[in-house]
Formats: structure tokens, sequence, C-alpha cells
């Protein structure tokens, strides 16, 4: 993400917006109807501040929540601080409870593996995953859950190797030797 070519490309798209609003057809047609600059024209070209906010408090969700203001309000917020408003707007709508310091970070919740991944853990994903049934014996969780190790290991997200102080294993053979015996017993209870 190049925050500066970003910035770039949105203010060309904004000068293009505003060309069209101003030219003879499209000014016309919103003297005709105001309500198309007021509520559409005036949001894209992020005129209508109130409007987005009300947008963003009448969310229904968190998800939701986080859309419109990355939309509206911050379409230029660098991608490595998103992590930050999901977890305020996680926060509002009672969805994310705050740690304090004596509190586990590994409480596993949904959220906190959406955050875990947005911060940059994409190993986390692998290990819920894991968690939630890949680890189970069950042929399809146990493959899905090899094959996003996989690809997370080929576009270097995760390193395939673990080690500790007595031991090292690759993760990806451990996942794929899983999937295997999983499939293979699949077939033997048919």
């Amino acid at each position: 993400f190049n925050p500066h070519l970003a910035s770039s490309l949105h203010k060309h798209w904004m000068d293009s917006v505003r060309n069209a609003v101003s030219s003879p057809p499209l000014s016309q047609l919103c003297k005709r109807i105001p309500r198309l600059y007021r509520d559409v024209l005036s949001i894209i070209l992020g005129e209508s501040t109130s409007l987005s906010a009300s947008v963003v408090e009448n969310a229904e969700s968190w998800s939701e929540a986080l859309a419109s203001e990355l939309l509206y309000q911050r379409p230029h917020l660098r991608p490595s601080d998103v992590h930050v408003r999901s977890a305020r707007h996680m926060e509002q709508f009672g969805v994310l409870k705050r740690k304090s310091d004596d509190e586990s970070s590994n409480s596993g919740g949904f959220e906190e593996i959406v955050l875990s991944v947005m911060k940059g853990n994409a190993g986390r994903v692998v290990e819920a995953l894991h968690d939630l049934g890949g680890g189970s014996g069950a042929a399809l969780p146990a493959t899905m859950t090899a094959l996003l190790c996989n690809l997370l290991t080929e576009a270097n997200q995760i390193q395939p190797s673990i080690s500790s102080t007595t031991e090292s294993f690759n993760i990806q053979t451990e996942l794929l030797l899983l999937a295997s015996h999983s499939i293979l017993s699949s077939f033997s209870t048919q």
C-alpha cells in the first residue's frame, strides 16, 4: 500500500467527480432533482459530514460501522491502522471487552481472531481453524486447514517451521499429514 499513490488517485477521482457535477447536463439534473446532490453527490464529494457521521452512528454492527467509516469519513486510513478502528467499533458494539493488563490476550473469540489477523498475525487463522475442527480428524476441515496453511506460507505470511527448545517441526508437513490421515480414515469408514 502506497499512501501517496492512493491519495493521488483519490484526488484525481474527486476532481473528475467535481468536473462531472459542474458539467451542464449533471448540474441541470441536480437542479431538477435536488436530493441527487444532497443525498448522493455530497457524500461522494465528502461535503456532507453530518450525513456520513449519522451513517456510522446508525450502523447495526461493528463491521457495518467500520465499512461506513472507511468509505465516508476516513478513506485515506492506512491499512496498518484499520485494526485500531476495528477494535474501537467492536468495543462500541459490545462484542469486544477492553482488556486490563492482568488479563490474558488469548480469549479466542471471533473478534479477537479478526483483530489478530488485521494486526498481521496470519498464523492465528490457521490456529483457529485447527481448533475449530481442523484437528478433529474430519477430512474436510483438516484439508482446508492444510490448504490455508500452504497458501499463507507461499505468500510469506507465516513461517513453515516452528522451533522450540526441544524440537522443531514443519507445520505444513504436520497439517498435510493430519489431512491425509483424516481422508484415509473417511475412506475406511465407507
